[in-house]
């Protein structure tokens, strides 16, 4: 049997910028034995947010939604080709989505999809400590004007209890925060998998290294694609990092401009065309300025000590199963003194208030703008 390895996520642990450098040497990796397949969307599909660049997850959504003839073009009939046509050995693919779609809404028709195939299954997903992972998704959901409430309001609504044999949603975390269902027997007949932690260091540096890291560990006990060496590696092209802007600046932004999408466009047929004005705009207001924006933060000493006293049971259960060591030993905790809010609903640094009215007065009319070409869009599409 040949092997898939699938990189799973999960969202927040640089899974877009592992992608685009996949994306970036996947000649090179073919070379070696490798698919790493490279998908387009079909002409007339939505445009994807400005950092998203692999769509592998949306390809293996119709095989979980049970599509068996996809229609020419589509994204599983050129996965279908690039695998039928491509000499490989070893299938990678790439989609933070699956952390969520196979460990824990339990849809393993992609597992059974890649068997039928001939296809060995290994599986890499990262983890990181709830508290970050929390913080991250809330600066991401900002930014792409899917929530405009407090953290804490947030850190509630991603926590909201799911009844039995529902799905999670795609902006519900309840669930997938709790690690210790990872070690339920279920989940591991159909693959073996590689649970990482997403460290401080790995988050700095690039997750790129510390996966092909794993790549190469399993590939050497499989004994396939023996040409894709550290020295081949790091040959690689190394793309600039992709959706990496998390400042405080932005943030306040894109969530002022969500509740004005919230509140004045509710029945929106194209929403997702505002969210991407409101990130767009903010962005250009703030570059258009120069202003240096400092990295948005959120947790403070009290709210990690409040999350990870909660996640306490479930993340020491997944460890000692898991990793054979204390929880505390693989993700130490964060220093407290380092942890200071740039919120600026919080925080009380004049000069990040002097920036952000800047910055606002700035983006408004970018933002007026962009929604006039939304509406004259809409206008015409119904016409």
């Amino acid at each position: 049997m040949k092997l898939c390895v699938l990189h799973c996520g999960q969202p927040k642990t640089g899974s877009n910028s592992l992608q685009t450098y996949l994306a970036a040497n996947a000649t090179a990796l073919a070379g070696q034995g490798v698919l790493y397949p490279v998908l387009t969307l079909p002409a007339g599909s939505p445009a994807p947010l400005p950092w998203i660049t692999s769509y592998h997850g949306r390809a293996m959504q119709l095989v979980s939604n049970g599509v068996k003839k996809p229609r020419a073009g589509s994204l599983l009939d050129q996965l279908h080709k690039h695998i039928a046509e491509t000499p490989h050995e070893v299938l990678l693919l790439s989609a933070e989505g699956l952390f969520k779609e196979l460990f824990y809404n339990r849809k393993n028709m992609i597992g059974d999809y890649l068997t039928a195939a001939g296809y060995r299954i290994e599986t890499v997903t990262y983890l990181r400590d709830q508290s970050q992972r929390l913080a991250s998704a809330y600066a991401q959901q900002c930014k792409i004007g899917q929530f405009h409430g407090t953290f804490d309001a947030f850190c509630d609504a991603m926590q909201r209890p799911v009844a039995p044999g529902e799905a999670l949603e795609a902006n519900n975390l309840h669930g997938s925060l709790q690690y210790d269902s990872l070690t339920d027997a279920n989940l591991h007949g159909w693959g073996r998998h590689h649970f990482l932690p997403f460290l401080a260091a790995v988050h700095e540096d690039g997750v790129e290294a510390d996966f092909m890291g794993a790549m190469l560990e399993i590939l050497g006990r499989h004994g396939l694609a023996r040409g894709l060496t550290p020295e081949v590696v790091a040959g690689f092209a190394r793309p600039d990092r992709v959706n990496d802007k998390d400042g405080a600046l932005l943030v306040a932004l894109c969530r002022r401009f969500a509740a004005r999408i919230k509140d004045q466009f509710a029945d929106a047929e194209k929403p997702n065309e505002l969210r991407r004005a409101a990130y767009l705009s903010s962005v250009e207001a703030i570059s258009h300025l120069g202003i240096v924006d400092p990295p948005y933060a959120v947790l403070t000493p009290k709210r990690v000590a409040r999350l990870w006293a909660e996640f306490a049971a479930s993340n020491e259960a997944f460890a000692q199963a898991v990793w054979n060591r204390p929880w505390v030993e693989v993700m130490p905790p964060p220093n407290p003194a380092g942890l200071i809010s740039t919120d600026l609903e919080e925080s009380d640094d004049v000069g990040l208030h002097g920036h952000y009215a800047q910055a606002l007065q700035t983006a408004r009319p970018l933002f007026k703008d962009a929604i006039k070409v939304y509406r004259e869009e809409n206008r015409r599409s119904k016409a």
